[in-house]
């Protein structure tokens, strides 16, 4: 109940093949009705617009990222007569290619599944005096977050605001780590005093913050040269698989969060973690209207521990353009 399509070039190479399938029908109907015109009177073969629509998604779709791009209704007394069982060949158009980056957005798999995602960036670290410190590692020397937790005793939760927290204060001069490092700042954030304990609830809270901003971005990923990035004829669609595929291709389907650190009740740290960013949903879309947009799913409770940090002589990959943003 198909009709194969071939798709060829000004050349009649074949391009691509599509089987447009055709709901309800069997072998030798024609994808199309012969009509007669009710002001003219000319008969002719004629599509419905959903089945011209149906074609330009499904033929542009495989052709995403080659440049060229079909309209099925140039073509609509050819593909009307067309029979399930049969192949039929229409000719595409090259148009001017679009190469853009991908918009990409992080979402806790964990989450109810009304939140929505967050923006991410390529992570920049702040400007620091500590040279020791790694690239890699998360400051959020200038960046705010909001923790959120409930007191022992209440069923109220209450959101404290952190800002100005930084994280190259965990480390010596010498580059290892000051577990103390950050004992009081971390205190300081909750207003409680220097000999006082955090409660087990401000630092699940803290913890759990820490994590969702470091959400927010992803490590720097390899170089690409333009004609690298998503592509297609301009004013061609393309489907949200076609993103999806194009990330996996170019090996960007998994991102890596920076390292930051997990604390203990008395402020000190706990350990170093980074965690996983895997490709799990994108949007459809029309090349040059706008970047195309996916999102990472990130599991909070399945970060991975760093037993050894990176040193400063891991380079920030750089990149000829950012297939990301």
């Amino acid at each position: 109940n198909a009709v194969r399509l071939n798709i060829v070039d000004s050349n009649n190479k074949l391009i691509k093949s599509v089987d447009f399938a055709v709901t309800g029908a069997k072998k030798g109907d024609t994808l199309g009705k012969f009509l007669q015109d009710k002001d003219t009177g000319v008969w002719s073969w004629t599509l419905t617009n959903d089945q011209v629509a149906a074609i330009n998604s499904q033929i542009n779709s495989a052709l995403a990222g080659t440049g060229y791009s079909v309209n099925a209704a140039n073509f609509a007394s050819t593909l009307a007569q067309a029979t399930t069982g049969s192949t039929a060949t229409i000719a595409a158009t090259k148009g001017n290619t679009v190469y853009e980056s991908v918009k990409v957005f992080s979402r806790n798999s964990n989450a109810d599944v009304t939140t929505g995602a967050d923006a991410m960036t390529s992570y920049a670290p702040d400007t620091t005096a500590n040279n020791k410190v790694s690239n890699q590692v998360l400051n959020v020397k200038s960046g705010k977050f909001t923790v959120t937790y409930t007191p022992a005793g209440s069923d109220q939760a209450k959101p404290v605001e952190i800002s100005s927290v930084d994280f190259t204060k965990a480390f010596k001069d010498d580059g290892s780590v000051d577990a103390a490092g950050l004992q009081s700042a971390l205190k300081d954030a909750f207003g409680v005093s220097s000999t006082d304990s955090l409660t087990k609830e401000q630092v699940a809270g803290f913890n759990s913050a820490v994590k969702k901003f470091a959400a927010h971005y992803y490590l720097p990923v390899a170089n690409l040269n333009p004609t690298d990035l998503f592509s297609g004829a301009q004013g061609s669609q393309y489907t949200a698989q076609n993103v999806l595929d194009y990330l996996k291709s170019k090996k960007l389907d998994t991102l890596k969060t920076p390292i930051f650190p997990q604390f203990k009740e008395d402020g000190t740290i706990s350990g170093w973690y980074q965690l996983s960013l895997t490709a799990s949903s994108a949007k459809q879309g029309q090349f040059g209207t706008g970047k195309a947009q996916a999102v990472y799913s990130y599991n909070e409770n399945a970060a991975s521990s760093i037993a050894t940090l990176p040193g400063t002589s891991t380079s920030t990959p750089g990149n000829t353009v950012n297939p990301l943003g």
